[in-house]
């Protein structure tokens, strides 16, 4: 009813969703140094509605956050023997979809678009100001338990799945 982009009804959905991620990416760009920890508070408000709308992008980019992660701090052997397992997972997925008009060339601008979100998130989950720290921690925890619920958490060669089985279980005798 307030003449918002939801009522651009002319406008497909892929425009409609890349105007989304691209209005969500510029006010993350634009507001991480903001002096204002109201106005970085507010922004969080508003991308948790935009983390819950597209949660299953912010699953795969947290999962390649965290590979690339294992790979950048691992040992050269590890490094070696899963050097690329998120890009080909991408890659695979990407060449699943059909290739309409760019599609796969869009879909890796999006993935950076909500990689870069992600990486925002997880820096202002260690801001100075307990409450934004407060609500982006919230929203990573968020992305995190989706991740470890994900089929990302029971591939081979995944950090996930490697983590889940050195953990302890939980009706075993603990160790002495």
């Amino acid at each position: 009813g307030g003449g918002g982009t939801g009522s651009m009804y002319h406008v497909d959905e892929r425009t409609h969703w890349r105007f989304e991620v691209l209005v969500a990416t510029t006010a993350a760009l634009t507001t991480k140094d903001d002096a204002s920890p109201m106005v970085r508070k507010e922004l969080l408000i508003v991308l948790s509605c935009f983390v819950k709308e597209w949660r299953g992008y912010f699953v795969v980019v947290s999962w390649l956050y965290v590979e690339a992660e294992r790979r950048r701090t691992g040992s050269f052997q590890q490094r070696r023997a899963n050097e690329d397992v998120d890009g080909e997972g991408i890659n695979d997925w990407l060449d699943s979809l059909e290739d309409e008009e760019g599609y796969h060339k869009d879909s890796r601008v999006l993935f950076r678009s909500f990689y870069t979100i992600y990486a925002f998130l997880l820096e202002m989950a260690s801001d100075p100001y307990p409450e934004v720290a407060a609500h982006a921690q919230t929203l990573v925890d968020y992305i995190m338990a989706l991740l470890l619920e994900s089929p990302f958490s029971r591939l081979d060669n995944s950090i996930l799945s490697i983590a889940s089985d050195s953990s302890p279980k939980p009706n075993s005798e603990p160790r002495s």
